[in-house]
């Protein structure tokens, strides 16, 4: 009996392991709705460029028009073999120095700060020894790697920034005396420059910014503005030009200079006080 009752409450409890394994699984949660996409403002560009559809920036011919306002110097020497290359990418070597710069996405990749560049370029004279081979699009992440390992830490910075530097190097360097004729040049920013990454910014960059920006502007209308910073205004024009910043085109005097001319002249006696106040 006792054997039967043992029996029958293993097979009673047994059945009832079954029946609570056969239950069906309670159903999943309903599926959360789904976020709605993230729409990002448009970036800030400017709205409308004045200049006409012929204004070149640097990357569509704007060199050949600047380069006679360049001033000499080892780090313009450099500059003029960067900016006036044809190629996109490019790999600079100097000594044990490399630089590679890529114009599709904006960044150069170096061995070391661009400020180590500088002060060799003007110290010793490796900069008649820099050469310039162009580099495949499709190639240029394999460059990074062998050229420029993780390990010996390379530096990443925004071309812009780099070329605004140094271009204001080569300034501070030699003092710029514009050729016969090189002043007969618009100028428009595209882009206001962000000027907390910017190293070599002078007194008067952000004065200059806001009037070009809003308007094209001659070299010439801006040096007769400014008639005792004409180094500041050179400075500032080859800037903007030669990082990208701004399109130029000749001046030929047209109606949108004359506006542009008739605008300062309610303007001219506030900048005059102004400078007056500050220097």
């Amino acid at each position: 009996v006792g054997v039967a009752a043992a029996a029958a409450f293993v097979a009673a409890r047994g059945s009832a392991i079954r029946s609570q394994a056969e239950k069906p699984a309670p159903p999943p949660p309903p599926p959360k709705p789904a976020a709605p996409p993230v729409v990002l403002p448009p970036r800030e560009v400017v709205p409308h460029l004045a200049l006409s559809a012929d204004a070149c920036g640097i990357e569509d011919g704007a060199f050949a028009l600047l380069d006679p306002l360049i001033p000499d110097s080892p780090v313009s020497r450099v500059l003029r073999k960067v900016l006036n290359a044809p190629h996109r990418v490019q790999l600079l070597s100097v000594g044990p120095l490399a630089f590679l710069f890529d114009r599709v996405s904006g960044r150069v990749t170096g061995s070391t700060p661009a400020s180590t560049l500088v002060k060799v370029l003007n110290t010793t004279d490796l900069h008649a020894r820099v050469v310039v081979e162009p580099v495949a699009e499709e190639y240029c992440t394999n460059v990074i790697t062998e050229r420029f390992p993780a390990a010996s830490r390379p530096v990443r910075m925004s071309l812009d920034a780099m070329i605004w530097d140094m271009v204001g190097e080569a300034f501070d360097a030699r003092e710029a005396h514009p050729a016969p004729g090189g002043t007969r040049l618009l100028m428009q920013l595209r882009n206001f420059p962000n000027f907390n990454q910017l190293h070599r910014v002078g007194p008067l960059d952000v004065q200059f910014a806001s009037i070009t920006y809003s308007a094209p502007r001659s070299l010439e209308q801006l040096l007769g503005l400014f008639p005792a910073h004409h180094h500041d205004v050179m400075r500032f024009f080859l800037q903007s030009a030669l990082s990208g910043l701004a399109v130029v085109k000749p001046d030929g005097g047209g109606q949108a200079v004359a506006s542009v001319r008739k605008s300062d002249e309610s303007r001219r006696g506030f900048f005059r006080s102004l400078l007056d106040k500050l220097f």
